[in-house]
């Protein structure tokens, strides 16, 4: 697998520590950003942590996004980094990834240099189209990547990458209690 995507999966981890100098908090909700070199040039990364409690994942798949509160946690703090031909690169883990693709669409839509997207088991979203490009990486037994269920009116806009191939499709559905499992970083780091 793409090295970048396990230096990607590292940030999305160092997005849940508490020690981070760059990390805003909102409700259930944290970033951080930080400038760092990606293939020979310095961009903006913004890196957004999910669920890191399973006891919460329910309200986590289901709930709003926050997109306003990180919004303006961004626009305040990060005002000056903004550069409107500075690439920003966003990174999220679980519902972290839900907030990455709705603040991805909505950067891009005001005009920032958004360069991609990328997410690890983000769940389930409720946008039509982003035009930013997204690499969605899963891994095979991740149930979380399913949710919520169809009539909440979300779904994925692109196709996943895989980690251990393509899971036949009731074993999607038949680890959704094993989510402990297979959903945290860690798996996907060690994955990659």
């Amino acid at each position: 697998m793409d090295n970048d995507f396990l230096r990607y999966a590292k940030y999305a981890k160092s997005s849940y520590s508490k020690d981070h100098d760059n990390r805003f908090e909102f409700d259930n909700d944290s970033l951080i950003t930080f400038e760092a070199e990606d293939f020979g040039e310095r961009k903006l990364f913004i890196v957004l942590a999910g669920t890191d409690d399973m006891a919460d994942v329910k309200d986590s798949i289901t709930d709003d996004y926050n997109i306003e509160k990180a919004r303006s946690h961004l626009w305040n703090a990060r005002i000056g980094s903004f550069i409107r031909g500075q690439k920003i690169v966003l990174v999220g883990h679980s519902r972290g990834g839900r907030l990455a693709v709705a603040l991805g669409a909505d950067m891009k839509a005001r005009g920032l240099n958004v360069e991609k997207i990328v997410t690890f088991g983000c769940p389930k979203v409720d946008l039509n189209v982003t035009k930013v490009p997204h690499f969605r990486i899963v891994n095979r037994a991740d149930p979380v990547p399913n949710l919520p269920p169809f009539f909440y009116g979300c779904h994925h806009h692109v196709k996943p990458i895989y980690l251990g191939g393509k899971p036949k499709w009731w074993r999607r559905f038949l680890f959704v209690s094993n989510a402990y499992k297979y959903h945290p970083i860690d798996e996907y780091i060690s994955s990659l």
